[in-house]
Formats: C-alpha cells, sequence, structure tokens
C-alpha cells in the first residue's frame, strides 16, 4: 500500500461494494446471506418488506425518522453496523479549510517516523456522556458497571487478553505473522475531572433531544448535548440514541478540540445484549474499531476511492467493508484479489469474528502517542487518572526517512445538483492556484470526460454538460496541486 492523502474526502461506494459474502466461519449453523435473501423473498410479506429496507439501507437512504425513541429501538437496529467516521471527515473538511494540510503533516509523520524500541505500556483516560431524553426510563441507559465493562473489552482486544478462535487465513495467508498481539494501549475511566475533583468518569446528561445526527451537536451544552471536557487530556466519548442509519463516529486526529472524540449508538455499546443472539454486535468492538480511528487508524476500505489505501503496508487492499460472517478465500476485487482481512479490527464483520490488530496498525497508533505526536498529551493525565502509568517518550532511535516535508494546499469540491439531468457545476476551492486534471468515469471504469485547466486561488464553477450521458452513476476525479479528490454523481435525465 503506498501514502493516501486524507484531503480526500468521503463519498459512498456502490451497492455492490456493500455486498456480504455468502460464507461463514464464526458460526457454523449460519445461513450465507444470499440464502437468507432468498429464503425472505420467498415468504411472506412483511419479510419482504424487511428486505427492501435492508437494500434501501445499503443505497444510504434514509429509513426512519428522526424522532425514534430509545425504548422503541434499544435492542435490535434494522440495518447492519454503519460507521460514519469518513463521512464525518468529509463534513469537517467543508468545515475547516485548514483540516487538509494538517493532516497530511500528520500522514508524513506516521509514514516517515521509524520506531525500533517497544513503548512502555500507556492508559488513556476516558470520559463517558451518557445523553438520553428527559422521561426516558434511566434503565435502559448503560450503568457505570456497563461502561468498565466495555472499556474493559476493549482493552482487551487492544492487549489481546481474550483467546479466541482463529481463523483459517491466519495459517494459510499468513496473517498471524501480522497479527500485533499486544498494542500496549488501555483504556481506563477518569478518576479526575478538569478541576481536579474526584468523578466516576461517566457524566448522565437530560436532555431533550430524543434522536442525534451526526453533526457534532450532542458534543455541546449549547446545541442540547453535554460539552466535551478538555480533549487534550480525556478521550470523550458520547453514547447517544442515532438512526438506523448512523451506528457510530469518530473524529480523526487533527480535526476541531472542541468536537474531538467518539459517538456511538446505544445499541453498539457494552456487552450487555449476550442473550439477543441475533444481534451480532455484542463483544464491544464497535468501540474498540472506533479507538482505532481515535488513534488515527483508517478503515480497511476506503470510500473516498474503490480499492484505497488505508495508509498500513501490512493490510490487504480491501474494496468494501465486510458484513456477516466469512470464511477463508474471501478476496477483494481490488488489483490481485487479496484476501480480505476480515478478523482484523478495522474491518464490518460480527463481532465475534474480529480478533486483531498489525503491526503496521501498533506502529501508527504508537506513532500518534509518542511526544509531538496528535495525542500525545493523553499520555501525560494517565498516571494521575489511572494509577501509576508512565507517558510513552519518543524513543533515541526515531529517525526521519526523508530530508524533507512535502506539504499539500487544500482543495474542495462540491457537485450540484446531485442528482442532475443536463449540467452539473463543479464549485472548487484552492487555496493557492493550480493546473488541474479532470476525469469522469462511469461504473465501469470507461471514460466519459477528461479536461485539463488552470484553476485561480479562492472559489470558482466549472459548469460540465452531461445531457449526453447514460443514466447512473458516476465517479467524477480531481487532481489540483497535489491532492486528488473523488465525488459521485448520479445522472437521471
Amino acid at each position: 500500500p503506498t501514502q493516501v492523502l486524507l484531503s480526500q474526502a468521503y463519498k459512498p461506494t456502490s451497492l455492490q461494494a456493500y455486498k456480504p459474502t455468502s460464507l461463514s466461519y464464526c458460526n457454523e449453523n449460519s445461513l450465507s446471506i444470499s440464502s437468507r435473501i432468498s429464503q425472505l423473498f420467498n415468504t411472506n410479506y412483511n419479510n419482504r418488506i424487511g428486505v427492501v429496507l435492508g437494500l434501501l439501507f445499503l443505497l444510504n437512504v434514509p429509513l426512519v425518522a428522526q424522532n425514534v425513541s430509545i425504548s422503541d429501538r434499544i435492542k435490535l437496529p434494522t440495518t447492519p453496523r454503519r460507521y460514519y467516521t469518513q463521512k464525518n471527515y468529509q463534513r469537517l473538511l467543508l468545515l475547516d479549510r485548514t483540516l487538509a494540510s494538517r493532516r497530511n503533516f500528520m500522514e508524513f509523520g506516521s509514514f516517515h517516523t521509524t520506531i525500533s524500541d517497544l513503548p512502555k505500556e500507556i492508559t488513556i483516560p476516558v470520559v463517558v456522556h451518557v445523553l438520553y431524553k428527559t422521561g426516558t426510563d434511566t434503565k435502559l441507559l448503560p450503568t457505570e458497571s456497563d461502561i468498565k465493562n466495555q472499556l474493559n473489552a476493549s482493552s482487551n482486544d487492544f492487549r489481546q487478553k481474550v483467546k479466541v478462535e482463529k481463523h483459517l487465513a491466519d495459517t494459510k495467508e499468513k496473517f498471524s505473522d501480522k497479527n500485533a498481539l499486544d498494542t500496549k494501549i488501555s483504556f481506563c475511566l477518569a478518576s479526575k475531572d478538569p478541576t481536579g475533583r474526584t468523578t466516576s468518569g461517566v457524566l448522565t446528561v437530560p436532555t431533550s433531544v430524543t434522536s442525534w445526527l451526526a453533526d457534532d451537536k450532542m458534543k455541546s451544552a449549547s446545541t442540547g448535548g453535554s460539552t466535551a471536557w478538555d480533549t487534550e487530556k480525556y478521550l470523550n466519548i458520547w453514547v447517544v440514541n442515532m438512526p438506523d442509519t448512523v451506528s457510530a463516529y469518530a473524529q480523526y486526529p487533527g480535526g476541531p478540540a472542541s468536537t474531538d472524540g467518539i459517538v456511538i449508538d446505544y445499541r453498539y455499546f457494552g456487552t450487555k445484549n449476550k442473550t439477543d443472539k441475533k444481534f451480532p454486535y455484542t463483544d464491544g468492538k464497535t468501540l474498540t474499531h472506533l479507538l482505532g480511528n481515535y488513534l488515527n487508524l483508517f478503515d480497511l476500505w476506503s470510500e473516498t476511492v474503490l480499492c484505497g489505501d488505508d495508509g498500513v503496508e501490512d493490510t490487504p487492499i480491501q474494496n468494501a467493508p465486510t458484513l456477516g460472517f466469512v470464511d477463508y478465500r474471501h478476496i477483494s476485487t481490488c488489483d490481485g484479489n487479496p484476501v480480505i482481512m476480515s478478523m482484523n479490527f478495522m474491518d464490518n464483520t460480527n463481532d465475534e469474528c474480529l480478533y486483531m490488530f498489525t503491526n503496521g496498525q501498533k506502529r501508527r497508533m504508537i506513532v500518534c502517542l509518542l511526544e509531538n505526536g496528535a495525542r500525545y498529551k493523553l499520555t501525560l493525565s494517565g498516571e494521575s487518572q489511572c494509577g501509576n502509568v508512565q507517558a510513552l517518550q519518543a524513543p533515541p532511535n526515531i529517525v526521519n526517512t526523508s530530508p524533507t516535508v512535502k506539504f499539500y494546499e487544500p482543495v474542495t469540491c462540491r457537485i450540484y445538483p446531485n442528482p442532475a439531468e443536463d449540467m452539473i457545476t463543479l464549485d472548487i476551492g484552492l487555496a493557492k492556484e493550480g493546473e488541474t486534471e479532470l476525469l469522469v468515469t462511469n461504473t465501469l471504469g470507461n471514460i466519459v470526460l477528461t479536461q485539463k485547466f488552470k484553476l485561480n486561488e479562492g472559489s470558482q464553477q466549472v459548469p460540465i454538460n452531461c445531457s449526453q450521458w447514460a443514466v447512473g452513476l458516476y465517479f467524477v476525479r480531481l487532481k489540483v496541486n497535489g491532492q486528488i479528490l473523488t465525488e459521485r454523481i448520479v445522472i437521471n435525465h
């Protein structure tokens, strides 16, 4: 895998990219996804409706009203787990034109910092904001014990303290050789608040909001939520009620301090739903995945461009998230058709199937926590918050493998209208003028349009006539100032 620029914005891939496989290994009795769909279509009307709703979800069509209460939907979502971290990054890029430059600088550090010595153990202090609508039965909310169990489960994931049944690919593809085993990272509830007073690390906050959208409003008291504690010293987690189309999201390092942290729906938080065998996300792996994002790991799949890179050398290139259960030889559609590392915490298989980070992923997280790293200050409060834990110090044998740093100026692009009929407009924003290459392809990879032109600093609009394009989905690729942006446009004459 090669270096990927973080300025590439998130866009969902096609329905085909989200199609689960039909094989299983985690549960001998589990039916294939395709078999289940076939059975449902051959049974009653209500089940057919359920299948249609599931397919609409995969197409990113909103399915439910935003005011569904916790008590109505706390146990089972109607759709697979859907991470929103990449889309949240796209949203932040539009709000902050300097974010891309900060992220690219961090990427340089991630790729060009070499660590020879293993760091000492570190525990990150956590504050959990549990938000609920006034009048909701609080018995449905996670308790302090539930929260501790979740943090313990995620700590065990990061330290690989729990033995699990290994996937066949561990030996056949030698994934076991890439297993980091112990990242040396753990998590605890904070014992002191920002003023130094003793705290449980759990804030239970009544609000007037029934269901939260993925817009960070839950992170401020001024918008009905709960304001973050100092995000340089605490990992903030908001446990809230969200619509079925969003399960959880994290903020990558480098984003706004006031919104830094993790947001997760009640149903995906904790390990207390063990009695519900129909719910496949009961082991707390959703938070483990998000903690990886928070510590600068990307999902194994890129939703910027198909077969995009996650920036880690020892993970296979993956075309889409893996859903459900998968057996050996579940392969990617990307170049070389590598076997997918479906047991990796940064994929999206069922919880019981996930059990490893790679050495490359461990390295990215450790670099993020080293001195001068984006999350370094979290380690300084570890000893006072979580016991006798020492902050990580940069080992003396860290070397910079490149004498110069290449900086990239931020680029933004918005396409409207979308869907479109005869004309579309590219609204492009540049921090500095540059030569621009435009490439439009259809879902088969056929080139529909290619242009080269020079754009000035600032915002400008580029009109494109699409009246002769066939109805369907197109990918608009823009290369300018060392960055590549890919957007999606639907033509519907």
